[in-house]
């Protein structure tokens, strides 16, 4: 049994180290605010995530709403009320990255119950279908094949799960991950017959499906302005980005296949020079104006750049969009309007290091890893206060169940355009508590390149109290 006086202990060594590394006052001074945004975070966070793990079926529900009702009407439509993909992957995630097990290596796999690591993969791989996708059966393959961003994320969400969990999904899958052709069980599935070939191509390709937008160029072309209709003056970029960010890995792996045979593979380029023709050069960003709306769009459509494996062009002048949104005053509509300030420096200095090219900068040539520095630097000068900001925004997200919600009023009742819970609750929500929570805290270590010192905001004693939850209620449904 760990005790809360050894957690103490590790924390406070922890906390001096980052002091050390920052060093001198600026240390003090970093350290002492990030306590207080650590102050906000307690056991009820704890306990809120293990009660929404539904032991039946081997995965966490959105919402206390979601767990406690059967169904929810949306737009005259009833729909069951389930565990989703999304929600398991971000409730493990809260595991791996609070500190959670950070005495197993950080890793759910090597922490959870054989039980449980089970009963997870099952509920993963139960999801998918022969085309390669992941369905939920209460929201159907018919509605979500019309809401590509839950189709895709669903796509991520399934394979990492059952990757990191060391298993394979059963069917090739549309992001380029070889299925296995057995099920959960290990019993050999029939496959469906490979896509693309051929009498004259006899080495079979993959077996999953792709969308049909991803045709070639052309198709491509036409789908990215259809979406720039169909998100018009509300989300706009930020819209577009998710959809296509969410798709990259599917683009990527449709240019492999076209490659293969023979045939010219430029989807990858022409998705890139249609966002780069749609950049703002004033800002950076992809709207006419520097605010949370702008760097939300710059967050999402960061990771097509990545994803594509180029260089984000305008990066050093996007970064200083995100940094002076951090600490602006204006009032964040939900939480992610916060937690992608922090996300998208994050990301834009790791493309940098990553595929940042040399650029003069006031009259001096920096490589990727200087420009990225260079921004490091100037994120560390307002640190403190940014921090607090954070604090202060984010705290009014806290709601009376333990956890945080998506907006300052209560939870969303939509996941990616689908319902996942009951409209109008003041509660919390597993995509606002992680936004809230640990991602905020893991990226702000990471935009400030700290990452190596992270202080774990919980450790083995709490992990052990949330195990005690999750095996009361194993044994209460047990014995109901």
């Amino acid at each position: 049994m760990s005790t809360l006086k050894e957690f103490e202990i590790k924390q406070n060594n922890a906390w001096e180290a980052l002091k050390d590394h920052v060093g001198a006052e600026a240390g003090e001074e970093l350290v002492s605010a990030l306590k207080e945004l650590y102050s906000i975070y307690d056991d009820g966070l704890i306990e809120w995530f293990a009660n929404l793990y539904d032991v039946e079926t081997g995965a966490w529900y959105y919402s206390c709403s979601a767990r406690d009702n059967e169904e929810v009407e949306d737009k005259g439509i009833k729909f069951k009320l389930r565990p989703d993909i999304e929600s398991t992957h971000q409730a493990l995630r809260f595991i791996n990255h609070s500190g959670l097990v950070s005495d197993s290596g950080g890793n759910y796999k090597n922490a959870l119950p054989e039980w449980m690591r089970n009963d997870i993969l099952k509920f993963a791989m139960s999801l998918q279908d022969k085309n390669g996708f992941f369905y939920h059966p209460q929201w159907t393959m018919e509605k979500t094949d019309k809401l590509l961003s839950r189709r895709a994320r669903d796509l991520m969400w399934s394979v990492d799960i059952i990757t990191t969990l060391g298993s394979q999904p059963t069917y090739d899958t549309p992001s380029g991950v070889k299925g296995s052709g057995l099920d959960f069980y290990g019993n050999s599935v029939k496959m469906p017959e490979a896509v693309n070939a051929s009498a004259d191509e006899p080495k079979p390709k993959s077996t999953a499906t792709y969308s049909p937008d991803f045709e070639n160029k052309d198709t491509l072309i036409d789908y990215l302005e259809r979406l720039k209709v169909t998100c018009g003056k509300g989300l706009r970029f930020y819209a577009i980005g998710n959809t296509m960010t969410s798709q990259v890995s599917q683009i990527r792996k449709r240019d492999n296949d076209l490659r293969e045979m023979g045939l010219e593979a430029n989807l990858c380029e022409t998705l890139i020079n249609w966002f780069n023709e749609n950049q703002n050069p004033e800002n950076g960003l992809w709207e006419p104006t520097s605010d949370y709306l702008g760097v939300n769009g710059l967050l999402k459509i960061s990771g097509v750049y990545s994803g594509c494996g180029v260089e984000m062009p305008l990066a050093d002048l996007a970064a200083e969009a995100a940094i002076a949104a951090i600490v602006s005053d204006e009032p964040i509509h939900a939480g992610v309007d916060l937690y992608n300030t922090w996300f998208a420096i994050s990301c834009i200095i790791g493309n940098l290091r990553k595929y940042g090219k040399e650029k003069e900068i006031d009259g001096v040539i920096l490589d990727g890893n200087a420009r990225a520095d260079r921004i490091i630097k100037k994120l560390h000068t307002i640190a403190p206060a940014a921090i607090r900001k954070s604090k202060e925004k984010i705290s009014s997200f806290k709601r009376s169940d333990g956890g945080y919600s998506y907006f300052p009023s209560g939870s969303t009742s939509h996941s990616q355009g689908m319902p996942v819970s009951i409209p109008g609750r003041e509660e919390s929500d597993v995509n606002g508590c992680i936004i809230a929570s640990h991602e905020l805290v893991g990226y702000i270590y990471s935009a400030l390149g700290l990452s190596k010192y992270k202080v774990p905001m919980f450790g083995a004693v709490h992990f052990e109290r949330y195990m005690e939850i999750v095996e009361n209620n194993k044994a209460r449904m047990k014995n109901a």
